[in-house]
Formats: structure tokens, sequence, C-alpha cells
């Protein structure tokens, strides 16, 4: 049977046919498993296609039409394991389901590498998600409990055959809509997984928990809000052990009182400290004419020194220069007597010749 012929077929059996009100035309049927309904398919087209066609042939056709719209649309059959392959953590890492820790370990660190800084071709967005996904292979296969675990998983459960529908009315074909609850089978497997879950969630919370308290607490202690309530907490001990049980009225009145005392201590203390300023000015203009004055008074006693030093000087260099004017007179007066005492000689031995 051709194809051009099939979708003469399916066009003029599936002409009003409305799937969630679009009009959608499928088949899903070999030439092979076709050829059951051969006298049907050629009854119809040769009826459509026949322009000499009666009104009557033209009924025919659509009442064989509803007969074997069933069997060109039969229910989807149940997915083979072939149908449900999909891939698994060995395919992500290039390896059989009998490989060693040793070959998965290798696998791990070689695409990780890849995806780092190889020729991956991907988006550095799409690497690191497949680094992530090879990641968390990595860790279920390390792991000898969660490889078997995950193993046990990948057992493919045998579906249910359902025998092909014959050559039934569409009527007798459609069946209403059953749900059925049963019990979860528990594995080992389901087991491990539900308590790793659970454990994991519980852990996330409490986490999660803590990371809200921490961050409320940094908030409140970066906001001043810790440091102005312990401040009010200290207070509020300061002044239940100061006070005890009175009254407020009675606690104003004598924060009153304390309050015009502490104002008066303060402006007492003011008062002092004017005072005391007013002294030590008095004290240092004093201190500054008494030492003005005694350098005055060494200024002149230096002075008077100087001058008495400078008339000794004086007089020593003038009694210096008068000694050595006497010692030149009496110096000059030793040559003068000597020379006459000379001369005296002289005319002494002249005379006596």
């Amino acid at each position: 049977m051709s194809r051009s012929k099939s979708s003469d077929l399916l066009h003029h059996c599936l002409d009003d046919v409305s799937l969630n009100q679009k009009s959608r035309m499928v088949s899903g049927m070999t030439n092979v498993e076709f050829k059951a309904f051969s006298p049907e398919h050629e009854y119809l087209v040769r009826a459509w296609n026949d322009p000499r066609r009666s009104a009557t042939a033209g009924r025919e056709a659509h009442r064989r039409r509803d007969d074997i719209i069933c069997a060109i649309f039969p229910p989807p059959p149940e997915p083979s394991s072939n149908m449900k392959a999909k891939t698994t953590l060995y395919d992500l890492l290039g390896l059989t389901p009998s490989a060693s820790e040793a070959d998965i370990h290798a696998a791990h660190i070689r695409l990780v590498r890849h995806y780092q800084s190889g020729p991956h071709g991907l988006a550095p967005m799409d690497a690191d998600n497949q680094i992530k996904v090879i990641k968390e292979a990595w860790w279920i296969l390390s792991d000898p409990g969660r490889r078997a675990t995950y193993d046990a998983s990948l057992v493919p459960t045998q579906p249910e055959r359902v025998p092909g529908p014959g050559h039934v009315p569409l009527a007798d074909l459609v069946q209403p809509l059953k749900v059925e609850i049963s019990d979860v089978k528990w594995t080992p497997g389901r087991i491990m997984l539900t308590i790793i879950g659970g454990l994991m969630i519980v852990g996330m919370v409490i986490q999660i928990f803590f990371s809200l308290f921490a961050f409320k607490n940094a908030s409140r202690v970066a906001s001043g809000e810790v440091a102005v309530e312990m401040q009010e907490r200290v207070i509020a001990a300061e002044r239940r052990q100061m006070y005890g049980d009175l009254s407020p009225q009675e606690i104003a009145e004598q924060e009153a009182a304390a309050k015009q005392q502490r104002e008066e201590a303060v402006q007492s203390a003011e008062e002092r400290r004017k005072e005391y300023a007013r002294k030590e000015e008095e004290y240092k203009r004093e201190r500054a004419l008494q030492e003005r004055s005694q350098y005055a008074d060494r200024v002149s006693a230096d002075l008077e020194r100087a001058e008495e030093a400078a008339r000794r000087k004086a007089e020593w260099d003038k009694r210096q220069k008068e000694e050595a004017e006497r010692r030149i007179d009496m110096e000059e007066q030793r040559r003068v007597q000597e020379r006459v005492a000379r001369e005296r000689y002289r005319w002494q031995q002249e005379l006596q010749r």
C-alpha cells in the first residue's frame, strides 16, 4: 500500500477529527500493519475519488470510516525497554556499569579538565552546568552504597503486554479513566534515598534558620539596635537597684532632685574652675613680671660687671704702660750713667798719663 493512498485515506477518515480544539492528522502505522485493512482502504479511496460517486456511496464511506479509525489509530502501546532508554550516569562519564572505581575517578578528572580548559565548544554557563552534573555523577558512583542504590534503580521492570486491538468499533475501545492509589514499594535503595533526602532537607532547614537568625543579629548589630537594647537594660537594672519599688512619680521627683543637684554641682565646679583659671592667670602674670624683672636685673648686673671689667682692664693696661715707660726711663738712665762712668774712667786714664 503506497504512502499517497494512505495519506488520501487519512485525509478522508480524519477530516473532522479534533484534539484539544485543534485539527490534527497523524499516522503511526506502517504499510505492513495497514495491509489488513486494504479492502476498506481500496473501497474508501474508490468511493472518495470516484467523480460519479452517489450520495449513498459517500454515506457508506463515512460509515466504514468509523470502523477502521480505531485500527488506524490504536491506543498507544506500553513503551518498551528501548523506548524507556535514558542517559545514565555511566553514559555521562563515558563508562559501562561494570567500570571500576579507578575508571570512574579517572573519567571524572578527564571530563572536568576537558570542560574547564578543553575545546568543548560550549558556553561558560553550559560548561559549568556540565561540570556540576559530572561531579554529581562521580559523587554517586564513587561510593559503593550510593552506587549500589543507583544500580538497583536502573533495573528495568517488565511492562505488561497489552494485546493489540482487532477490527472492533471505536466505541468498544473507549475505556473510562480509572485512578488507582496503591502503596509505594519500599526497596532498600528507596529507603536509603528517602533517609538521605530527609536528612538533607532537615539540614537545609536548620541551616536556613541559623542563617536567618545570624543575619537578623548582624543587622541589629550593624544598625545599633543591640547596643541600644543593652543600654536600656542596664539603665532599667540600675533604676531597679537604685529606686526599688518606688512609684513613677517618686522616681521622677528623685530624678529631678538628683538632676538639680547635678546641675548645682556642675555650676559649682564651673565656678571653681573659673576661679582657678583666674588665679592661674594672675600667677602667670606675676610670674612673667618677676621673670622680666629678674631678667632686667641680670642684664644690669651683666652690664655693671662688664663695665667693671673694662675699667679694671683699662687700669691694668695703664699700669702696664706706665711700668713699661718707667722701665724704659730707668734703662735709659742706666745707659747714660754707664756712658758717663766710662767717659770719667777714660778721662781719668788720660789725666794719669
